[in-house]
């Protein structure tokens, strides 16, 4: 007798990844998101599917940023988030990053607490590799999910750079909020 109906081989879900930080500094601040894999940014619930299934790809990402200028100084950031090889990522500056096609760019103005930025853009990391990632080449394990490096260094990441118009030190407040579209697949046979 059968109590429930059997899992499906193939699940697709939308799980959200979110967190706040603030960022106080003088210079360039990167931040960097998986497009193709979490990379440590985990999202609810994709551990507990891990459980069930052994790979994840990820079909879409809902990506929405908000920088938000705390500073009580009279300081301009300018704000770009682009797409970018996880293999640049290190050395890529606000320039660079301007300069990327698809790249969006704001400024967030000097009023302390009131001026921000946000972003809100929908990424299909199969439209950007130009491959398409049904294979296994471009499938997370959980192991994978939790990693930071990427299983290809050519993947892209997405990047939201900072740069302050001033030398003066200013404070940001980063709001991330990224929904990943995944299909999870490949049940283990003891939940089949």
């Amino acid at each position: 007798m059968q109590l429930a109906p059997k899992l499906p081989n193939e699940f697709s879900a939308a799980l959200r990844f979110n967190t706040a930080t603030s960022v106080t500094t003088g210079g360039s601040v990167l931040s960097k998101n998986g497009l193709c894999e979490f990379l440590n940014n985990v999202p609810g619930f994709a551990l507990q599917m891990f459980q069930l299934y052994k790979y994840c790809r990820v079909t879409a990402v809902d990506a929405h940023f908000e920088v938000q200028n705390m500073s009580t100084n009279t300081d301009v950031v300018n704000v770009v988030l682009a797409t970018i090889p996880s293999s640049d990522t290190s050395t890529v500056t606000w320039a660079i990053a301007s300069n990327t096609p698809g790249a969006i760019n704001k400024t967030v103005g000097p009023s302390s607490g009131t001026s921000r930025a946000v972003f809100r853009k929908r990424y299909n990391p199969m439209a950007i590799l130009g491959q398409n990632i049904k294979s296994l080449n471009y499938a997370m394990t959980v192991s994978q999910a939790t990693a930071t490096t990427p299983l290809d260094p050519q993947e892209p990441q997405l990047c939201l750079v900072m740069l302050s118009t001033l030398s003066v030190t200013w404070q940001l407040s980063l709001l991330i909020d990224i929904v990943y579209h995944c299909q999870f697949f490949d049940l283990y046979a003891d939940n089949a």
